[in-house]
Order: structure tokens, then C-alpha cells, then sequence
């Protein structure tokens, strides 16, 4: 399973080529960490896919993570991924 964040750069410089998004929160679900491809001018959107390795339990699941840049910095908001895991055969999900 995947997610897709667009993110637009409202700051006052370019975000450098190699910014990655980490896990910075949450549940660790396994996961690719995505990086950027190329520099982002100011005022330009970019977007990070985010491959997850689906849980098999039924239970609600989140993730949080955050931009770092190459040089280790953390900038900008965190963004969330929620994944709700469903036992098909009742359409219910156990909340612990």
C-alpha cells in the first residue's frame, strides 16, 4: 500500500535535492523512505510517495513523519498517514 503527500514550498529558500521524508512518530509499519529527485524553488510543490507494508490485524494504525533535510534538519509540519486494518467477515474493527 502507498501514500502520496504534495507538498508546497512556502518557505523563504530552495529545499535541497535529497531531502528524504523519515518516520518520526507513531507506528513503524515498514516503509520506503522517499527523497527528493531534483531542488525545489520556493513557491513550487513537489510530492513524496510513502510504500507501506500492510498490517495484518485489525486495528487503526499511525504514522507520522517528518522533512529532513540532507544536512539532518527537520523543517516544516509533520504529516500523518492513518491506516484502519477491518476484519472482513464482520465489518468491524477491534480497537484496543
Amino acid at each position: 500500500m502507498r501514500k502520496t503527500w504534495t507538498f508546497k514550498n512556502g518557505g523563504g529558500q530552495k529545499i535541497p535535492k535529497g531531502t528524504r521524508l523519515i518516520y518520526a512518530d507513531g507506528h513503524n509499519l515498514g516503509f520506503s523512505v522517499p527523497s527528493v529527485q531534483a531542488e525545489v524553488k520556493v513557491g513550487d510543490c513537489f510530492e513524496m510517495e510513502v510504500q507501506f507494508s500492510a498490517p495484518t490485524e485489525c486495528d487503526h494504525f499511525s504514522s507520522g513523519f517528518s522533512l529532513e533535510s540532507p544536512d539532518k534538519r527537520l523543517f516544516g509540519e509533520k504529516v500523518w498517514c492513518d491506516i484502519i486494518v477491518e476484519d472482513e467477515q464482520s465489518d468491524a474493527m477491534r480497537v484496543s
